[in-house]
């Protein structure tokens, strides 16, 4: 959805010597084609979350789903299993 989202992965891919096949537009609905789905801070508002989460649930049962959120307001309570928990130092501007 977002392309400076697909450059950033991009140059982090090349500073760190790996290749990263990257898709264009949204993928939202396609059929499930991968072993693991990535997705980091997708519950930042209502219409997103409304948009991605039921597809990332239903990718679930295909494969293995892994969000990254920092506790947003519109993260599920439920139906989530956490896997691992890390403290970040950020400030609050």
């Amino acid at each position: 959805l977002d392309p400076l989202a697909l450059a950033a992965v991009r140059c982090n891919a090349a500073l760190n010597g790996v290749a990263v096949a990257t898709a264009e537009g949204d993928l939202v609905g396609s059929p499930c084609r991968w072993d693991v789905i990535l997705a980091g801070d997708v519950c930042y508002e209502a219409p997103m979350t409304a948009h991605i989460l039921p597809w990332l649930r239903l990718m679930a049962r295909e494969c293995d789903v892994w969000l990254a959120d920092p506790g947003r307001a519109y993260l599920p309570r439920e139906g989530l299993a956490p896997f691992a928990t890390h403290a970040v130092p950020t400030s609050l501007e």
